[in-house]
């Protein structure tokens, strides 16, 4: 599964995540709220790593072009869609 790239929120609070050689960030371009992970994949699980010490996240993504579905696990938090961009 690729999931290196850029991604937007299609629903508020638009976060966008920016996925590159095993780093991952997540943050909300209007506030400058930023999560820092390192990242693993395995089939369609993404496992993240918290990079500042707090808790990690286990994450599943249904990617249909440049469209994607993010479901995180063990959390109740609604999936969020992304659309790649830039591409």
């Amino acid at each position: 599964m690729q999931i290196e790239g850029v991604w937007r929120g299609v629903e508020p609070p638009h976060w966008v995540l920016i996925v590159s050689d095993g780093h991952y960030t997540q943050k909300l371009p209007n506030d400058g709220y930023v999560l820092e992970y390192a990242y693993r994949v395995s089939g369609n699980t993404v496992t993240l790593e918290n990079l500042s010490g707090g808790a990690n996240r286990e994450q599943v993504w249904d990617i249909c072009g440049n469209d994607c579905t993010v479901f995180e696990v063990g959390q109740d938090v609604p999936e969020m869609n992304y659309v790649k961009i830039g591409e």
